[in-house]
């Protein structure tokens, strides 16, 4: 087994679009990366085709759900909405590629959230919880990625609070 098949390497879907045949060539495994722009612009068409031509060539995928001014557990509820709408547009291009994971930023900042940990974990389960059921449903697992985080206990705390094997954790 090559190193290529060992990593996903983080693309975000205009890059691979603009470089597929590069990726099919080595077999690059790509993380695909959808900001927010790119779901809401997304060329239908060639995404499918993509997705058909990785799928071709056996080449895993792994998606990366946008994060830039989102928040999942967000107190405002109206940032929470818009966050599980940008991860729901993002599940719904499961059935097309049948990622092996999708990594999300959970988003929890100690600054932001006043160091009041219950309080973001009881937010975010009303993001994570019927996410995770559609990836149940879609059988795909979710990862959370440490990224403020400064130390995995408050990753853990969520995750034994959905307590779900469709949801886990990715260190960075």
């Amino acid at each position: 087994m090559g190193i290529l098949e060992k990593v996903q390497v983080n693309l975000p879907l205009p890059l691979l679009l603009k470089n597929l045949s590069g990726v099919l060539a080595i077999g690059l495994q790509p993380e695909i990366y959808f900001s927010g722009a790119t779901l809401d612009h997304l060329p239908w068409q060639e995404v499918k085709k993509v997705a058909q031509q990785l799928s071709q060539k056996n080449i895993s995928v792994t998606f990366h759900a946008p994060f830039m001014d989102l928040s999942p557990g967000a107190v405002d509820d109206k940032i929470r909405e818009i966050t599980a709408f940008r991860f729901n547009q993002v599940m719904d291009l499961v059935p097309y590629f049948h990622p092996r994971a999708i990594i999300f930023h959970p988003g929890y900042d100690r600054w932001r959230f006043d160091d009041d940990v219950a309080l973001w974990v009881t937010n975010s389960l009303l993001t994570w919880r019927p996410l995770v059921e559609r990836a149940e449903t879609l059988a795909v697992k979710l990862a959370l990625e440490n990224v403020f985080e400064e130390n995995p206990s408050i990753l853990k705390k969520l995750l034994q609070a959905v307590h779900s094997p469709f949801l886990g954790y990715c260190l960075d």
